[in-house]
């Protein structure tokens, strides 16, 4: 058989010898006018017109390449391509209907693009056909959602198309490019090597392995040229003349090379004793293989390396993957049989019986090579472009699922084997030898001090205190094969190091590797299921598992013989105790893929699978996910990196979805947005300096308006699912952060303690009452409505747009244009620019349009101070609730500030768009990329100018006139009281009624400080008017801290300094914001249960007050209510339908004042004691009851009626009047040493003497109070006439007074 075989080989070369000899005669000719023709000249040796033609020629030219190559698709199904009958191209196929003689290019430039040409157009019909195919399709689906994803469908697209390209056996595209530019060859170090994969490939190999598709990858490799040595070799020499190899690279090349002359030596030997002995038994006379030539004696090497599948010679053998992942697979199969067999039943989807996925089942190829293994570590250590390769393994995966469930011990016999192996290897000997180079032995050390780290769980301090220059020393020891010792503790011997790094890292690795795999395809296969993907991962982490606990527990007796003088020995008992914990290591490991794959909604198996495939082979993997979980729950604070406990965040996020609860939120919201997005194409107009950008703005907002129902489906659809990005507000759909907090959930209950299990309860509990769409429709109209406006802010930008390059092109050509033409080119124009707009999916793109929404919306990114103030609260939780919505309130000060005269020119975005260029690098934060998009800034910017001083011309009219109010009196009793006659802060009077301008941002600011700095002149008190800097003070802090996330700074503030008694409100306030809904039921209070209440400081009062309904059961009501002094109604008591309105709309409606009430607040006369106090100084405070009640006997008094007829007095009226005139010229003096003051105080007081009869008449509580001021102001004599013990009698009688009847 093996003499026909010889036989056989030579005639066919002797055939092919001949052919060639027939055929050289008829080509001479040819050959040299296709040798001239093809001569790669540079471009430099040619004219242009020259260069021209090349060009032409290389479109040209690949495009009839593309035609021909696919036209040769039948060569796949021929056997005879596979044949080398051509000697000038073996792999030529000739059709009758191929393109023959084609131009031919002459340049290396012309043949990279005629090359770049044909790989182009054919990667597009290739990767439609290819990824159309069933079983592919999703795989393809599923690899597009990640960068890496598709770079690794589009190498696989363009290697499928390389084995289609004709050209793709002499030279393909990369090969040429390292023949132009010789430095590029570093890019493609990765497969670039001596050995039969590289690092990186075999983690490519992997997991194309693991889904079972792996001959596609072989494809990729054959066509990319990678089945010749020749090119791997070419790219490393291109690129060690870029980058001097270093001396770990030089070692690994050196046992590489060692390897393959001894490769070479076996076969070489082989062959020559095989044909000799086959030349002995042959009858025919044949030569001696020395006087064989050169080529004759390749050829019968090549034979012998096949015959031994041994992978030698110039061509790697791509087939002996394939081959070894079949005999791989046959092992598993056998293996599960004969467990099976065993047992007495069989597994589901077992891979003996094959069913189910593709990927079910895959048993990745190992090496019989150790030094392969070690040489691959050593390169990922500290090779940059192998950092995310894999070792190739020597340990089978028939082996590693053994480990599942066999005896203690077979992983380090497995180590133990292939350290013995190593030894008698030359190419080990070449790097670990004597010899042994210092950056070896400094990366032998790295690993060892991190294999110390990763068997280390017994928490002996020494063992991990050993310094890394003694494991250096110990691993060059020349004697270091033997058993030996660090500092005395015997732990592993050199080999045993490398062999023990080894196959971790071919566990480790793999399991990475299958763990990417799973990611790729987790949306169309179950990777979880028996037999899937998830079995190979796991059946490593059991093995990694048995083999830390069993070489860690050696070490741990290793280190009591050390500590005992070495006379412990090993027993049976220490034997039997390593394998008992050998065995609980791989039954966690089990345990927890049974959790893995009772995980219902699979989300602790995305977040396993995720850490795996990120891990790069980390030995910490399992402590980095329960470190990730733990940090999750509990919160952690390292350096910069933060995150809150789970719990606390989880309250504030109730608190934020209960504060937004109230109807008036979202529609505040609508109002504010919807203003601001219109505003900007309304300063355009106003702004513009030509027709062109006037009549845009004018375009922009029709499209707006067009756009509206569109913008409407799209807010709809994002309120439904409320997913809008990963981040955004948890609700009905899961996000990403959903899952992990799912998988913490369940790794907290397999493996937390009793501490994480109840926090994690209490979380979830939380959480899970955040995502009831009942309790979060706040945020989620919010989102929408952001949504619905930056939808109709792109359209508008489209449309300006679309009108720009229509006006331009109409003006260009001196057209006239209609308005119906004008209007159908512009729709024209915008199908044209939509891309340029929006995403594919809708979303908004455009940069400006991004930045207009932003700032229409409130939501731009905080910067400076306000930055890191938000950031410090955020790493403050229990301060948070004070710094709510600062992003918002920044914002809306920034644009308040925008349309301020003067203070505008302060803004760095109006100094920026007035001074700077369009191509500035800071004008990108403002969304201009051109000229044209700067000159819309600055029609924005004029724009905004002229209607700021339009708003403060009004608002000055308005408060000069008395229609608008501002803050009021610093005096917060003094506002009280003018608050409880009538009078209402920040608002408009409009037919007699206050409307609040409160929602009318940016504007509202400028109405508040021009009602504030007229209030000031006239109503706010003598002493008050009087000091010009407590006046700047309070108009600044007034109206700029009124904004609700400075309010809240505010609050923090009066805790803090314990002023007023706020922290009982304070605390009121934050609890019961913690229950659900706290908005809305605030104004469900205020609609049936009307009117405003006396409250004190006291903690239920304020919870009261903001659930009101709670009085619907008591007539009485829960709190009393507050009236107004001057005719004995209830405050705020609005009929129901004004009611509903301030529930819903963001303008208050209030009971406006009469004239005789804006005489009396003129008049400057402060009542605010006229209910605070008794007629002889009676303190109510902290009665409540008695408070309401006494203001209601003052209004039984008929205060209002008694003053309207005091003010028909002229001599009244004049003495105001004389005292504003006074004022305003800068003479102050107190309003009560006045004709008005005197009579309107006698009124007041009459009326307190009457009301407070009353109330000591109705009410025991009253009297007891009276009684207890009268003792009290005895008490005072007593002591002041020296009467010290009686004075204490009093106060003893006094105090227990107090006590009985429950007064102070």
């Amino acid at each position: 058989m093996e003499d026909e075989l010889y036989d056989r080989v030579l005639q066919e070369r002797r055939d092919l010898q001949q052919k060639e000899v027939e055929r050289e005669e008829e080509q001479q000719q040819e050959i040299a006018a296709i040798e001239e023709a093809n001569t790669e000249k540079a471009p430099e040796d040619y004219n242009l017109g020259d260069n021209v033609k090349e060009l032409g020629r290389a479109v040209v030219g690949g495009g009839i390449d593309i035609y021909n190559s696919v036209g040769s698709l039948p060569k796949l199904f021929d056997k005879r391509f596979y044949q080398a009958t051509d000697p000038e191209n073996p792999w030529k196929y000739d059709a009758p209907w191929l393109i023959k003689g084609g131009p031919i290019t002459r340049t290396k430039w012309g043949g990279f693009i005629r090359g770049g040409t044909e790989l182009a157009g054919g990667l597009v019909g290739t990767g439609k056909v290819l990824w159309g195919i069933k079983g592919l399709k999703g795989l393809a689906t599923a690899a597009k959602a990640t960068r890496m994803g598709r770079i690794g469908l589009s190498a696989v697209q363009g290697g499928t198309y390389d084995l289609i390209s004709n050209q793709s056996q002499e030279k393909n595209l990369a090969r040429t490019l390292i023949d132009i530019k010789p430095q590029w060859a570093g890019v493609l170090n990765p497969i670039a090597t001596k050995e039969d994969m590289s690092p990186a490939m075999k983690s490519m190999f992997n997991i194309g392995e693991g889904l079972g598709i792996g001959a596609l990858f072989d494809v990729a490799a054959e066509a990319g040229g990678w089945g010749m040595r020749s090119y791997s070799e070419s790219i490393k020499k291109s690129s060690k003349k870029i980058v001097k190899p270093d001396p770990i690279t030089k070692a690994v090349d050196a046992s590489s090379d060692v390897e393959y002359a001894n490769k070479t030596q076996v076969v070489e030997t082989g062959a020559i004793k095989s044909y000799e002995n086959a030349r002995k038994k042959s009858k025919q006379k044949r030569p001696p293989w020395k006087s064989l030539s050169k080529e004759q004696q390749e050829d019968l090497k090549q034979i012998y390396a096949d015959k031994n599948n041994m992978d030698w010679g110039p061509n790697r053998d791509l087939d002996r993957r394939a081959i070894k992942q079949g005999q791989a697979n046959k092992e598993l199969a056998l293996e599960q049989l004969e467990f099976d067999f065993t047992n007495g039943s069989s597994r589901t989807n077992p891979a003996y019986y094959k069913g189910g996925d593709i990927s079910d089942n895959q048993a990745l190829s190992s090496s019989s090579k150790p030094m392969k293994g070690v040489r691959d570590m050593i390169q990922i250590r500290n090779d940059p472009s192998q950092k995310y390769g894999s070792p190739r393994g020597t340990i089978t995966e028939a082996n590693i699922r053994r480990s599942e469930y066999q005896a203690p011990g077979m992983m380090l016999r497995e180590r133990d084997i292939l350290a013995k192996n190593l030894v008698a290897d030359p190419s080990y000997q070449k790097i670990y030898g004597e010899a042994m180079p210092e950056a070896i032995a400094e990366d032998l050390g790295n690993a060892g001090a991190d294999l110390i780290r990763f068997v280390n769980d017994s928490g002996h301090s020494r063992l991990m205190d050993i310094p890394q220059e003694d494991v250096i020393k110990y691993i060059k020891d020349k004697d270091a094969n033997r058993p030996t010792a660090i500092e005395g503790i015997g732990i592993l011997n050199k080999s045993q190091l490398i062999a023990t790094d080894t196959v971790l890292g071919q566990l480790l690795y793999e399991a990475r590797d299958l763990a990417k795999a799973a990611l790729s395809v987790a949306d169309e296969i179950d990777v979880g299921a028996p037999g899937g993907l998830l079995d190979g991962l796991m059946a490593r982490y059991s093995a990694i598992a048995r083999m830390r606990k069993e070489t860690s527990m050696l070490s741990s007796f290793e280190l009591r013989k050390f500590n005992s003088g070495g006379k412990l020995k090993d027993t049976l008992q220490e034997a039997d105790v390593r394998g008992k914990a050998s065995d609980a290591a791989a039954s966690d490991a089990a345990a927890f893929k049974q959790l893995l794959q009772g995980d219902v909604d699979d989300d602790l198996l995305e977040s396993f699978i995720h850490f795996t495939a990120t891990s790069n082979g980390s030995k910490q993997t399992w402590k980095d996910m329960d470190t990730f979980f733990k940090r999750k729950l509990h919160g952690y604070k390292n350096g910069d990196q933060y995150q809150r406990n789970a719990i606390i965040n989880e309250m504030q996020t109730m608190g934020v979805n209960s504060m937004l609860s109230g109807p008036k939120t979202p529609v505040r919201a609508l109002v504010g947005t919807g203003l601001g997005t219109v505003m900007r194409p309304v300063a355009t107009i106003l702004g513009a300096t030509d027709d062109m950008t006037r009549r845009g703005a004018f375009q922009s907002l029709g499209a707006m308006v067009d756009a509206r129902h569109d913008a409407w489906k799209k807010a709809i659809a994002d309120f439904q699912s409320y997913t809008f990005h990963e981040e955004g507000w948890r609700g009905l759909t899961q996000t990403k952060k959903d899952q992990e907090w799912n998988a913490m959930t369940s790794w907290m209950e397999q493996y937390g303690s009793f501490g994480d299990r109840a926090a994690a309860l209490i979380a979830n509990n939380m959480r899970e009452l955040n995502k009831l769409p009942v309790f979060n429709y706040g945020p989620r109209i919010m989102k929408s409505m952001d949504t619905y406006f930056t939808q109709i802010i792109g359209r508008g930008r489209l449309r300006q747009i679309a009108f720009d390059d229509v006006y331009t092109r109409a003006k260009d050509q001196n057209m006239v244009l209609s308005d119906s033409d004008m209007a159908d080119l512009i729709k024209a124009a915008e199908v044209e620019f939509e891309g340029k707009v929006f995403t594919a999916d809708g979303m908004v793109s455009d940069e400006m349009a991004k930045f207009s929404a932003d700032e229409a919306k409130l939501t731009q990114e905080l910067k400076g101070f306000a930055k890191d103030l938000d950031q410090a609260f955020d790493k403050m939780p229990y301060l948070r609730p004070f710094f709510l919505f600062a992003r918002t309130g920044v914002n809306a000060l920034k644009m308040t500030s925008k349309y301020t005269p003067v203070l505008n020119k302060f803004i760095k975005e109006h100094a920026d768009i007035s001074s700077l260029p369009w191509d500035a690098p800071e004008m990108a934060q403002y969304g201009i990329k051109s000229q044209r998009d700067l000159e819309l800034a600055q029609s924005v910017m004029r724009g905004r100018m002229t209607i700021g001083y339009g708003v403060t011309a009004t608002a000055s009219l308005m408060a000069l006139n008395g229609d608008i109010t501002g803050n009021g009196p610093p005096d917060r009793q003094l506002k009280n009281s003018w608050m409880q006659a009538g009078w209402q802060p920040r608002s408009i009077k409009v037919g007699g009624k206050y409307i609040s301008y409160e929602a009318l941002e940016p504007f509202n600011m400028f109405f508040s400080f021009i009602a504030d700095v007229v209030d000031s002149q006239k109503v706010m008190g003598d002493e008050w008017a009087g000091n010009w800097f407590s006046k700047a003070s309070y108009l600044l802090s007034a109206n700029v801290t009124n904004k609700s996330f400075l309010a809240g700074l505010l609050q923090l503030q009066d805790l803090l300094t314990s002023q007023g008694g706020d922290a009982a409100r304070v605390a009121a306030n934050f609890a019961n914001n913690q229950v659900p809904l706290a908005g809305l039921r605030n104004e469900i209070g205020k609609v049936f249960s009307p009117g405003m209440r006396e409250l004190e400081s006291g903690f239920w009062q304020s919870v009261g007050n903001r659930n009101l309904y709670v009085d619907l059961k008591d007539d009485d009501g829960f709190l009393p209510y507050r009236y107004d002094i001057l005719n004995g109604e209830k405050l705020r008591d609005y009929d129901p339908v004004t009611r509903l309105a301030n529930a819903i709309l963001p303008i208050n409606l209030n009971v406006g004042t009469n004239e005789t009430r804006e005489m009396l607040f003129r008049s400057g006369i402060s009542f605010k004691q006229t209910f605070n106090t008794g007629p002889r100084g009676q303190s109510l405070e902290g009665h409540p009851e008695l408070k309401s009640k006494f203001q209601f006997y003052i209004g039984q008094q008929n205060i209002e009626a008694q003053l309207e007829k005091l003010f028909e007095n002229p001599q009244i009226v004049n003495s105001i009047l004389v005292m504003e005139r006074d004022r305003a010229e800068g003479r102050t003096y107190d309003p009560s040493k006045n004709i008005h003051g005197d009579a309107i105080r006698q009124i007041f007081n009459t009326a307190k003497t009457n009301a407070w009869a009353l109330l000591l008449e109705n009410n025991p509580q009253g009297r007891a109070l009276d009684y207890a001021h009268s003792m009290g102001q005895l008490e005072d004599k007593l002591r002041r006439q020296g009467k010290y013990q009686k004075a204490k009698d009093v106060y003893s009688q006094v105090k227990q007074f107090e006590k009985q009847m429950k007064v102070k």
